[in-house]
């Protein structure tokens, strides 16, 4: 009797383990697509995870100009209506081809930017590259 017991407490035990695993959250990430603006041909993609206490930025650009450096910057707001404050994303170093690959951490006074903020449905992130924006990417709102 005490091994039946013993089954059945372990079975269901193991029935919880089970569950609680299947309802846990998916990791944090939103991908988003940079959109060329004001007659740039800079475009390209992005996902912005959570990343402990902040959230992580991979970017991937294309159209730059050869050899030039860029910065991506998390903006509030809507293109062209953006906030004059911005979150440093990263910055890139495009290649003889004009293609730019870099991940950071997005920070705001060397403070890490918490996810659920990054992705609030309000922010969205611009390529800045000789003084302009040249691509902005929307950053959707978590459901």
């Amino acid at each position: 009797m005490r091994i039946r017991i013993a089954l059945l407490a372990a079975a269901a035990l193991a029935g919880i383990a089970v569950a609680a695993a299947g309802a846990a959250a998916p990791p944090l990430a939103e991908g988003v697509t940079f959109k060329p603006v004001a007659k740039s041909s800079v475009a390209g993609t992005g996902i912005v995870t959570a990343n402990g206490v902040g959230t992580a930025v991979t970017v991937r650009l294309t159209g730059l100009k050869p050899n030039s450096t860029a910065r991506v910057l998390l903006r509030t707001g809507r293109y062209p209506q953006l906030s004059a404050s911005f979150a440093q994303a990263v910055n890139v170093k495009a290649d003889a081809r004009g293609r730019a690959r870099a991940s950071s951490a997005i920070r705001f006074r060397n403070e890490p930017v918490a996810f659920h903020i990054v992705a609030d449905g309000q922010h969205v992130l611009t390529v800045i590259s000789q003084g302009r924006v040249v691509a902005v990417a929307e950053i959707p709102g978590l459901d």
